[in-house]
């Protein structure tokens, strides 16, 4: 799935239906995680609403695995929608 522009302009989704894992890749930060990481190539003001993307195209998706880091449930959706949300 290309959730839309966020840690950088290409990023691509995998969901396994059968594992009910998500591949978030470096669209997905790793645990709880507050920081961005590089964002020499993000679409910052975008990234919060690809992660929700995820999170809405896949509601039964139960394990999700980061680029970087351990796996975890959907708590690290849900971590980098806070951290990545535009401050206005």
């Amino acid at each position: 799935m290309y959730p839309g522009g966020g840690h950088s302009h290409d990023n691509i989704v995998v969901y396994d239906r059968e594992s009910q894992i998500i591949f978030g890749g470096c669209l997905i930060r790793p645990g709880n995680s507050d920081s961005l990481g590089y964002t020499g190539d993000a679409n910052i003001e975008y990234w919060s609403q690809a992660a929700k993307n995820v999170a809405n195209a896949f509601p039964e998706g139960s394990i999700v695995v980061p680029s970087h880091g351990e796996p975890g449930g959907r708590e690290i959706l849900i971590n980098t929608i806070e951290i990545t949300t535009p401050l206005n």
